[in-house]
């Protein structure tokens, strides 16, 4: 088993991502994705690209509570895994999080807690 390298919570939540593979001036084309898992410094996500380590990544998130806003940010490749042929999950970590960013993640994680809670 990997021990655990996040320094806080991770839930495995499914969430709507779209990303773009490098942060270049022009581009454009934003590639839709799904989350393995997040907490408030990084999450897991599958692709159907491979991306290199310490890659800079553009992601944008949607949180259930909130479905008609993404919430843009940055992010660096960790690591990355081979799934199957051409399917690759990819660990980052959040980079320069702005305070509504943050606000943002912790409300999601808080609003599955207290659900998780409520199905008890």
């Amino acid at each position: 088993m990997d021990p655990e390298r996040r320094s806080s919570v991770r839930i495995k939540k499914t969430l709507e991502l779209q990303y773009l593979s490098e942060i270049e001036p022009g581009s454009s084309s934003w590639v839709m994705g799904i989350s393995r898992d997040i907490s408030e410094t990084g999450m897991c996500f599958t692709s159907d690209k491979s991306f290199f380590q310490r890659q800079m990544i553009r992601i944008r998130i949607k949180f259930p509570f909130n479905p008609f806003d993404w919430v843009e940010l940055t992010a660096r490749c960790v690591n990355i895994k081979g799934l199957s042929v051409g399917i690759y999950i990819v660990h980052v970590e959040f980079l320069e999080l702005q305070n509504k960013q943050k606000q943002a993640i912790r409300e999601y994680l808080e609003w599955v807690a207290k659900k998780d809670q409520e199905s008890k």
